[in-house]
Parts: C-alpha cells; sequence; structure tokens
C-alpha cells in the first residue's frame, strides 16, 4: 500500500485547509479593506464638498464603487467564523496604517 510522506500530508492537510477557508477569507479581507477605505473616503467627501464640487463628485463615485464591494462582502461573509473575525481585526489595522503612513 502506498504511503503518503509525512510532508506530503502536510500539503494535502494544509491544500484542504486554505481551499475550504479561502472563500471565507477572501470575503473577511474584501470587507476590513472596504470598510475602512470608505471610512476614508467619507473624511474626504466631508472636506471636498464645501471646497471643490469636481472633486468631491468623483470621490462619491469612488465612493458607490467602494461600497457595492463592501456590501457584496458583508452579504458572503462568515460573521459566526473565528477566523473571519480574526482576519477583519488584522487586516482593518493592517490597512488603517497603511493610509495614515500614506497620508505623511
Amino acid at each position: 500500500m502506498y504511503q503518503l510522506s509525512p510532508l506530503r500530508r502536510g500539503r494535502i492537510c494544509a491544500w484542504n485547509f486554505y481551499g475550504f477557508n479561502r472563500k471565507k477569507a477572501i470575503f473577511a479581507t474584501t470587507y476590513a479593506v472596504e470598510n475602512v477605505v470608505l471610512e476614508h473616503l467619507k473624511h474626504q467627501m466631508n472636506y471636498l464638498k464645501p471646497v471643490d464640487a469636481a472633486a468631491f463628485h468623483r470621490v462619491n463615485e469612488i465612493f458607490i464603487d467602494e461600497q457595492e464591494h463592501h456590501d457584496h462582502a458583508h452579504d458572503n461573509l462568515d460573521t459566526d467564523s473565528r477566523l473571519s473575525r480574526m482576519i477583519i481585526k488584522i487586516v482593518k489595522a493592517c490597512t488603517e496604517s497603511v493610509i495614515r503612513f500614506g497620508m505623511r
């Protein structure tokens, strides 16, 4: 009888784990990123509205597009999953950091 090596068994287990959770992880990541981006865009729109109407309308178009991504991810998100909640917290923190760093 053919025996799988421990390394090969580990790869198969890892592939099954990530394959099973890949969609959940993608939706959690998308939701987290879009959540932070939407907050950032809201701040930009509040600043731009009285200052530059054309820029405000362009950012608003981007906001609408990002809101669709956010809503799609939210509708498909497994909110009961510990993995999803963990991914959301980590990705939100990283995304906020990247935006803050980029604003300097």
